[in-house]
């Protein structure tokens, strides 16, 4: 991965790291891919957003080899109450067993678990880390995608990439 002084060459763009972000760029790290990792903040999340992942998430987090480190911060085979906007219980989920080694839901604080996520990345050198870098634009072609990022104190950059993914929340420009 070239970083210049101004423009940014990877294989892979991703622009946002909570969860996803971060768990895409763990994955592809650990298979050698080049990764620019954009976030607009500059640190992950410090409130609780996501809570709770499942025995198939946790397959995936074994994959990138920090399931030990999330199982010791996870409450494991809990169950969850849905209640309507009335205050009326509608569903009431039980998780009843362990298949495949990881139990089907648990429960989690969201900063926990970017905070692992991140630290994940430090083995990867081909993982660029972008915190407090903000995605102004981007364009794309039939192979290409470039993405222009703004930092406060560090001025603009374009990160070249083959493929961009949007990471970034529900309310995407992306």
């Amino acid at each position: 991965m070239k970083i210049a002084e101004r423009d940014i060459d990877a294989e892979v763009v991703i622009v946002g790291a909570g969860p996803t972000g971060l768990t895409l760029a763990n994955l592809l790290g650990g298979m050698g891919v080049s990764v620019a990792l954009i976030e607009r903040n500059l640190t992950t999340v410090q409130e609780p957003r996501a809570v709770s992942i499942d025995d198939e998430s946790m397959r995936t987090m074994q994959a990138i080899g920090l399931d030990g480190a999330i199982e010791a911060i996870v409450a494991r085979g809990y169950g969850s109450r849905y209640l309507s906007p009335g205050g009326d219980l509608f569903l009431t989920v039980e998780p009843t067993s362990c298949d495949y080694g990881f139990d089907k839901r648990n429960a989690f604080q969201q900063p926990n678990l970017e905070a692992l996520l991140r630290e994940g990345l430090s083995q990867f050198p081909n993982v660029v880390q972008l915190f407090g870098w903000d995605m102004q634009a981007f364009s794309q072609d039939q192979t290409s995608a470039s993405v222009d990022i703004v930092h406060e104190t560090q001025g603009t950059r374009t990160v070249h990439a083959r493929y961009m993914v949007a990471c970034d929340g529900g309310r995407s420009p992306t």
